[in-house]
């Protein structure tokens, strides 16, 4: 066994990398065909205004992040639910939006700070065994969410009008699906901000530093 799979943080980098590969895709496959390729990288600017947010409120980044993306997810629903907005379009408006909100929030924390820099470019070797819980526990939510409402999640995916008509329940569906991505950025952030956190591996440095 190579050297660096002896370490306990290596087990946890590999066990939370695994877990969010897995459901990413999962969700992700019934995201594309529907105009929807983006929503994470548009979750994820809007989750970057919620931590900007929880740094200037004084509370955990993580949570301001998922507050904010979960607003961010269901008014996204909302403007592609009414046909205001087409999928990518209001995709664009959130993006924009939630970039433009975060840059005037970090200003008013007084620019890029450690902490903000910490979340945006941590490091999967400092995710933490409650980290890995977590990432473990929504793997099993997304898990069985998909599995559960498999035909109705593909139905609603290949044709929208004829699963309203065949009785399937298109909006909450579309709302639960929205929510479920929005989870998935957001904890998948949490290896990012583990970096918030001193590593009290030492080997962890070593490793990241080289010889």
């Amino acid at each position: 066994m190579p050297e660096f799979l002896q370490y306990g943080f290596m087990h946890r980098a590999f066990a939370a990398g695994v877990v969010t590969a897995l459901i990413c895709p999962a969700i992700g496959v019934f995201l594309i065909p529907r105009r929807l390729s983006l929503i994470a990288d548009t979750l994820a600017h809007v989750a970057l205004a919620g931590v900007a947010l929880g740094l200037v409120l004084g509370v955990s980044p993580v949570l301001g992040a998922l507050v904010v993306a979960l607003a961010g997810a269901v008014g996204i629903e909302r403007l592609r639910a009414r046909g205001a907005l087409q999928g990518d379009a209001a995709l664009a408006v959130f993006l924009s939006g939630g970039f433009a909100l975060a840059v005037v929030l970090i200003s008013l924390a007084r620019g890029f700070n450690a902490d903000l820099f910490a979340i945006l470019f941590g490091s999967i070797l400092t995710v933490t065994s409650g980290d890995v819980w977590l990432i473990v526990a929504l793997g099993a939510v997304v898990t069985v969410a998909v599995g559960g409402f498999y035909k109705q999640f593909l139905a609603i995916t290949l044709h929208e009008d004829l699963a309203r008509t065949s009785g399937v329940p298109v909006g909450a569906l579309n709302l639960l699906l929205t929510v479920l991505t929005a989870l998935t950025t957001v904890v998948a952030m949490r290896m990012g901000a583990a970096g918030l956190r001193d590593d009290r591996d030492p080997r962890a440095h070593r490793l990241r530093a080289g010889p």
